[in-house]
């Protein structure tokens, strides 16, 4: 990887926790979750629903906490479909903010007319919806690609499909995304990598 991050000639970035905190949306969905379980067990508040959630989520993590969610409120098992469909379609009030630090670097003199793209694991549905819901202030990306509907993150088909699409380069790329995955599919297909933590210092770094 250069030491100038300004260099390359497109960058591919993952969603949650890159551009945007995921929290943002996660937040929404929980509130309209307490509202929907609110109106037919109204023993329970919409905030007891909501910060319930948010405890096990920072607690225990994603995985199996709707099930764990049902099981501690009494619901029935087909309620997991509902559940599921307010976290793929909640609309977050205000639009989905960028991380203020990132977003003024994409909009910064070097980076303006460079290639921005976005390749996210996850349900298509729901991440087509974190997307429509950025608030980009005239960034432009060229493509948003959901890796699920070829083949999830860690495989490179998702950014080695970018590359052949739209005539890129590996060695003129950076990929920057939070997670193993992100990694191991930016190099599967040639590209370099940095995790979002060290691209925020390394920009913030360039600015002082």
């Amino acid at each position: 990887m250069t030491s100038d991050l300004s260099s390359y000639q497109y960058y591919i970035f993952d969603l949650d926790n890159t551009l945007y905190p995921e929290i943002q949306y996660l937040q929404a969905a929980w509130q309209e979750i307490g509202q929907w379980l609110n109106t037919w067990k109204p023993e329970y508040s919409p905030n007891t629903v909501e910060n319930w959630l948010s405890h096990e989520f920072h607690k225990q993590g994603r995985t199996k906490l709707f099930d764990r969610f049902i099981q501690h409120f009494g619901l029935e098992s087909e309620d997991l479909q509902y559940l599921l469909d307010i976290l793929r379609t909640v609309q977050v009030s205000g639009g989905i903010s960028l991380f203020p630090e990132i977003e003024t670097w994409i909009k910064s003199e070097p980076i303006k007319n460079k290639s921005l793209f976005i390749i996210t694991n996850g349900n298509p549905i729901q991440q087509k919806n974190k997307y429509d819901q950025l608030i980009r202030r005239n960034i432009h990306f060229e493509e948003f690609l959901m890796a699920n509907t070829i083949i999830p993150k860690p495989d490179p088909a998702a950014f080695i499909h970018i590359q052949h699409k739209h005539h890129l380069n590996s060695k003129q790329g950076l990929s920057i995304g939070d997670s193993e995955e992100d990694r191991l599919a930016s190099e599967g297909a040639g590209i370099d990598f940095i995790s979002v933590e060290a691209f925020k210092i390394r920009i913030s770094q360039s600015e002082s």
